[in-house]
């Protein structure tokens, strides 16, 4: 009985050697609880410095890509090409004023068809000094410039004709007789619109010449 007594305690003994034994083994190895390994440590400053690397490497590639739109957006010109451009608009924002002052004086109520003729005769000379200093601020760009500057000139051609559109129906007008201050009114802050619109292309043609 004392034997049988004996087996039986050995028995138990070794199953809780073994169960000790097992548990040690499954945790040996693993951090404590609110500790990290020095390998743990590693991995989460390379994926630290991984992920740096990359932001950076996505921060050079906007400022490539914002020197790029710059330098596409950006069209070279020699000092004669930008004086050309000024000199354009400054005779545009003249006249301007002076169509501006024409629009007033047809508001007078004592206006007459011989003022009507005079203005006509004003605003007919602008246009042509106006269409001799754009033509050679066309004629001073080279092919590539023109072509990056194709939209702004055709914008400005059709400006240019509604302001000689005008300037004829004026014309055609006092030959009948029928241009009062009413119409000379009218026409005036047409031509007077279609300056400022192709004054606005000019600009536009300055701004990309000037940029960067």
């Amino acid at each position: 009985m004392r034997h049988k007594n004996l087996i039986a305690v050995l028995i138990v003994l070794a199953l809780l050697t073994g169960f000790s034994l097992a548990a040690y083994g499954q945790g040996k190895g693993q951090p404590k609880k609110g500790q990290t390994t020095t390998q743990q440590d590693r991995d989460r400053d390379q994926t630290r410095d991984q992920d740096r690397d990359k932001t950076r490497d996505q921060d050079k590639d906007q400022d490539r890509d914002r020197d790029r739109d710059r330098d596409r957006d950006f069209i070279r010109a020699n000092d004669q090409q930008r004086d050309q451009v000024n000199a354009e608009l400054t005779m545009m924002e003249r006249n301007r004023i002076q169509v501006r002052e024409m629009i007033e004086e047809c508001g007078n109520d004592g206006f007459t068809q011989n003022q009507a003729r005079q203005q006509h005769e004003r605003i007919r000379n602008q246009m042509q000094n106006m269409e001799q200093e754009h033509e050679r601020m066309r004629l001073g760009l080279n092919a590539y410039q023109a072509q990056r500057f194709q939209n702004q000139l055709g914008k400005i051609e059709q400006h240019r004709e509604k302001v000689l559109n005008r300037i004829r129906n004026m014309e055609q007008e006092m030959n009948r007789g029928e241009l009062d201050r009413i119409r000379q009114r009218n026409h005036l802050r047409e031509i007077e619109k279609a300056m400022k619109k192709w004054q606005e292309q000019v600009r536009d043609m300055q701004k990309h010449m000037n940029a960067g």
